[in-house]
């Protein structure tokens, strides 16, 4: 999400940002209902239908204001059909294929980060805090294990996938010398491919007996 600051309100901000990860390279794909919705309309779905999402529903039902806020944004991601309400990713951006390249670079622009609590942290939470402090993030993935104790739940191991705009504002969140989430240090910060790294020699490590964490320790 690209924006002029100061010429959107939070709320705007929090539109473009809720839009723009419904149509962007991570969610589009894998969301079966928005590409059904799409086949037979060239792209283009009503805010009507989009305001079937619960998030941005939550931030607002106003069609108008959904459409105003949109046509704010300098990314180029959407194209806005304000006579007929409806809105589709631009033609001129296109998904791009789901290559090893494109995950690859996917990684590069992705960071791990340990430290958030367990039973509180909300996504809507997050959101709002790294638009805030870190706009360039376009992407958080909460990590979840399966609590077999408890009945098979889904519960949130305190750490997080960040996805940037780009490869170099990684780099630059993962080298900071701080990171804090809500005034609080959070354990560790590192890159996604370090991270994966790391959980390939864990994996190597216990199958030579030597131990490692448990499926919910990081």
């Amino acid at each position: 999400m690209e924006i002029k600051e100061g010429e959107l309100s939070l709320l705007e901000k929090k539109i473009i940002r809720q839009i723009e990860y419904y149509f962007g390279d991570i969610n589009l794909p894998r969301d079966k209902f928005m590409k059904d919705e799409m086949k037979e309309t060239d792209g283009w779905i009503t805010v009507e239908t989009m305001l079937k999402f619960k998030r941005l529903a939550e931030l607002t039902k106003d069609s108008d204001q959904i459409l105003t806020a949109l046509k704010k944004s300098t990314s180029g991601l959407m194209e806005v059909s304000s006579e007929e309400a409806k809105i589709r990713r631009s033609p001129a951006m296109p998904l791009p294929e789901r290559t090893d390249e494109i995950k690859k670079q996917l990684e590069l622009k992705t960071a791990y980060a340990k430290g958030f609590d367990k039973e509180k942290t909300t996504m809507d939470e997050l959101l709002e805090y790294y638009l805030e402090h870190e706009p360039s993030v376009i992407n958080i993935q909460m990590r979840t294990y399966v609590d077999k104790r408890d009945g098979d739940a889904r519960k949130f191991k305190g750490s997080v996938f960040l996805t940037f705009k780009n490869e170099e504002e990684c780099k630059k969140f993962v080298s900071a010398e701080k990171h804090e989430y809500k005034g609080t240090a959070l354990e560790a910060v590192k890159t996604q491919t370090e991270y994966f790294a790391e959980k390939g020699r864990e994996r190597e490590d216990r199958k030579k007996g030597k131990g490692g964490k448990n499926k919910n320790g990081t």
